[in-house]
C-alpha cells in the first residue's frame, strides 16, 4: 500500500505544474556502509534534488520538514574500567588513532555521548568504590570519599578526549554503593541468597556521596550532565557488583535525599530514571508519577537498555510522559550475533534508526573497547563485544560492525539535529529516520533490510517537493546529507 493519495496528488501537482521552471537544488552527499567489512562509509557520486519533470519510479521515501519531532543528543557506548585500561596501555601512536578513529567526527565517528559507570562493574580490574570502609566499619560523613582510582588513567583520558570533541556529554552510572550502605555489607548484587538493597540511614550519605562525584569531577574541568540513580536496579547478579532498588525505594530516595541534595549544593546534573529494560517501563512510570517538586528540578526523564522487551515501548512511555526524554543507555553487541550483516540489522531497527522514530534522544552501546579474551572482565558477560576489540598480545585494534553501525548516527546525526518525518513506501523492508542539523543542514539516514536492491523516489518536502532517484543496494545502510 503505498504511503498516502494526498501525497501521491503533491507529486502530480508539482510534476505538471508548466509555471514552475525545472532545477536541480542542492548536491545531496552520499555515503554507503556494504555488508562487506571491508567497505564502509564509502563515498557514492552525488545526487541533485529537481522539482519539476514526472519521476519515472513509483516508490517513495517521503521527508516532510514541516513536521518535527523530538532533538537528539547523542550516541556512542560505556567508557568503562576495562576500555580506558586497555586505550591506556596501546603504543603512543596507536593510542591517539584509536581516540580520534573514536571521538573525531571529521577523522572518525565522532561518538557524542557516553556513559561513564562509577567505581567497580561487572568490567573492571578491581573491586573499587569511592569511599570503601573494612568489614564492619561505616563512613556516613564521606570522610573517606575519594576518586584517587579514576584520577589514574580515566580522568587523563577524559581530559583527551574533550580536547577532540569538546561537545561531548557525559552520563554517569553506578553499580552499587558502598558495601558499608547496603543491607548486605557486599558488592554483590546478591550475596548468600539475600539481595543487597541500599539502607535506609545511609539514603542521605549515598545523595551526598553523588554530589561529591560530580563536584570531583568538575575540579578536573569535566562536567558530568546527567546521571541515573542504579543500574539496572531490578536484578542482583551474584557474580558481580549490583544493587536492588524497586520503584518505591527509587522515589523515596530522589524525592527526599538527592532532590533537596542537589538542589542545596547547586548541582546542575540532570537525573534519570529506572535504567533498565525496555520490557518494564512501569518502573519509570510509577517513579515519573510520584516526583515531588523537587524531584521534578532535577528529573529530565527514563533510561532503558534493550535486553529484553521492543523499541516500541518508548512510544509507549512518551506518550504517558511527553515532557520527559527517553535515552536508551545500555545494550552489547554480543558475539551470539557475531555476522555484519545481522549486527547491522538489529541496530538500525532498533537502537538506532528505530530509537529515534521512537522519541529516543540517546542512544549508548555497552563497552567501546574489549580485548581478545571478551574483558578484561569482571564475572560478568563472557561473551560480550566492544565497539572496537583491543588485542593486547599484538596492540592491534579490530573495528567491530557496532563501531560502523553506531558510528553512522553519532558521525553524521550531530548533537542538537532535530528529527523530521519519514515514511517509507517498503514498510519494514526499507526504514529512515531524516534530520535537520543545527546549521540547518539535513541528513537522512536509510537501512534496506533486504538482501535485494531498492529503487525510489527521495522525496523531500518543505512547502514544495524536491525528488531524485536512486537505488540503495541489500542489506546497505546509506546516509544522505545536503
Amino acid at each position: 500500500m503505498k504511503i498516502s493519495v494526498a501525497i501521491a496528488a503533491i507529486l502530480l501537482v508539482f510534476a505538471i505544474n508548466a509555471k514552475v521552471l525545472e532545477k536541480e537544488v542542492n548536491d545531496i552527499n552520499v555515503k554507503i556502509t556494504f555488508t562487506n567489512e571491508k567497505v564502509q562509509f564509502s563515498q557514492q557520486p552525488s545526487q541533485a534534488f529537481k522539482m519539476s519533470g514526472s519521476p519515472s519510479v513509483e516508490n517513495i521515501i517521503f521527508i516532510n520538514d514541516g513536521l518535527t519531532l523530538q532533538n537528539v543528543t547523542g550516541f556512542g557506548a560505556a567508557f568503562t574500567d576495562s576500555t580506558a585500561y586497555l586505550i591506556k596501555n596501546l603504543p603512543a601512536d596507536e593510542y591517539k588513532k584509536v581516540l580520534n578513529n573514536l571521538f573525531n567526527r571529521e577523522t572518525g565517528i565522532g561518538i557524542s555521548y557516553i556513559r561513564l559507570p562509577i567505581s567497580v562493574t561487572d568490567f573492571s580490574l578491581s573491586n573499587y568504590t569511592y569511599d570503601n570502609m573494612p568489614a564492619g566499619e561505616v563512613d556516613p560523613a564521606l570522610l573517606h570519599f575519594s576518586i584517587a582510582h579514576d584520577e589514574e588513567y580515566i580522568i587523563p583520558m577524559l581530559k583527551e578526549i574533550l580536547e577532540i570533541n569538546p561537545d561531548l556529554q557525559i552520563l554517569i552510572s553506578p553499580w552499587t554503593a558502598p558495601a558499608w550502605m547496603k543491607t548486605t555489607d557486599s558488592l554483590l548484587g546478591t550475596f548468600n541468597g539475600t539481595e543487597g538493597n541500599l539502607i535506609k540511614t545511609y539514603y542521605a550519605s549515598y545523595a551526598l556521596y553523588f554530589a561529591k562525584i560530580i563536584k570531583a569531577y568538575a575540579a578536573h574541568g569535566i562536567t558530568i550532565q546527567a546521571m541515573t540513580v542504579q543500574n539496572e536496579p531490578l536484578y542482583g547478579p551474584t557474580t558481580y557488583p549490583g544493587l536492588v532498588m524497586d520503584a518505591v525505594a527509587q522515589t523515596d530516595f530522589i524525592n527526599n535525599y538527592l532532590a533537596p541534595a542537589f538542589i542545596s549544593l547547586g548541582i546542575k546534573t540532570k537525573v534519570f530514571v529506572f535504567d533498565h529494560n525496555w520490557d518494564r517501563i512501569d518502573y519509570p512510570e510509577y517513579v515519573l508519577s510520584n516526583l515531588n517538586d523537587a524531584a521534578k528540578k532535577i528529573v529530565a526523564g527514563s533510561a532503558l537498555h534493550c535486553y529484553y522487551g521492543g523499541v516500541t515501548n518508548q512510544t509507549v512511555l512518551h506518550l504517558k510522559f511527553p515532557d520527559y526524554k527517553i535515552y536508551q543507555t545500555e545494550c552489547s553487541g554480543e558475539d551470539n550475533i557475531p555476522d555484519f550483516i545481522g549486527i547491522l540489522s538489529w541496530d538500525m531497527q532498533n537502537l538506532l534508526i528505530g530509537l529515534v522514530n521512537n522519541w529516543g534522544e540517546v542512544s549508548m552501546k555497552w563497552n567501546i573497547a574489549l580485548d581478545q579474551n571478551k574483558g578484561p572482565q569482571n564475572h560478568g558477560c563472557p561473551n560480550c563485544r566492544g565497539l572496537i576489540l583491543i588485542n593486547t598480545t599484538t596492540n592491534e585494534t579490530t573495528y567491530n560492525a557496532d563501531y560502523y553501525s553506531m558510528g553512522t548516527f553519532s558521525k553524521y546525526v550531530v548533537p542538537g539535529s532535530t528529527v523530521t518525518s519519514l515514511e517509507s513506501d517498503f514498510g519494514d523492508k526499507l526504514i529512515g529516520a531524516s534530520f535537520i542539523r543545527p546549521d540547518n543542514s539535513r541528513v537522512a539516514v536509510l537501512y534496506n533490510n533486504d538482501t535485494d536492491a531498492k529503487t525510489f523516489n527521495f522525496t523531500w518536502f518543505i512547502g514544495t517537493p524536491y525528488y531524485f532517484e536512486t537505488t540503495l543496494p541489500g542489506n546497505t545502510i546509506g546516509v544522505y546529507e545536503w
